[in-house]
């Protein structure tokens, strides 16, 4: 039973980071409606002109303002883990530059111990429990896939499933293979980049 061939395509998801207080300019430079000329409610991101006389729109399939949680950019996440549930292979990519929030949305808070040093998840576990509002895509991805096919297990003995994954970097034009235990802390192996 796979999705509907209208929730296979590529979908882009915007998340704005909050500014920061020494940004200098209180006047916004973005801003986040719907496209009244939409039949639908779509979302739309706006970007104030450089004379500040006019506005902008470009339009995606999700807007998560400044204010949204963890928890609202992970409602996007739904279409996801249902199709992994069905054995649909799925990609979520994270892109933008330095210091705009793709590792917070990405992980969240709590998982610095475990990345940043040796420790091991006994020590760490609590920490990350904790702070669990703040869990990003990544780890509420797991919690959720996993306790998802737990349900199905619950109601069918016979069912089994085979779970896999990678999570991969692309920095500078390397790829770098982020779950591979046998790398030294300081370095990244770098993966082929192989086109078809």
């Amino acid at each position: 039973n796979m999705p509907a061939p209208s929730s296979s395509r590529v979908k882009v998801i915007v998340r704005l980071r909050p500014t920061d207080a020494d940004d200098g300019d209180d006047s916004p430079i973005l801003k986040v409606q719907l496209d009244p000329d939409s039949p639908s409610p779509a979302p739309m991101l706006c970007l104030r002109s450089k004379d500040a006389a006019s506005w902008q729109g470009f339009k995606f399939d999700a807007v998560c303002d400044q204010r949204a949680t963890q928890e609202d950019v992970f409602t996007h996440m739904e279409e996801v883990l249902s199709g992994l549930e069905e054995g649909v292979s799925s990609t979520v990519f994270a892109y933008g530059s330095t210091g705009t929030g793709k590792t917070y949305t990405v992980f969240g808070k709590g998982f610095e111990d475990v990345f940043n040093s040796q420790s091991l998840w006994d020590v760490a576990k609590e920490s990350i429990y904790a702070q669990r509002d703040y869990w990003g895509i990544i780890p509420r991805s797991i919690y959720q896939l996993f306790a998802r096919l737990e349900s199905i297990k619950d109601r069918d003995d016979n069912a089994s499933f085979t779970v896999s994954g990678s999570f991969m970097q692309i920095y500078n034009d390397r790829v770098n293979d982020l779950l591979a235990s046998n790398r030294p802390k300081s370095t990244k192996l770098g993966l082929p980049i192989r086109e078809d």
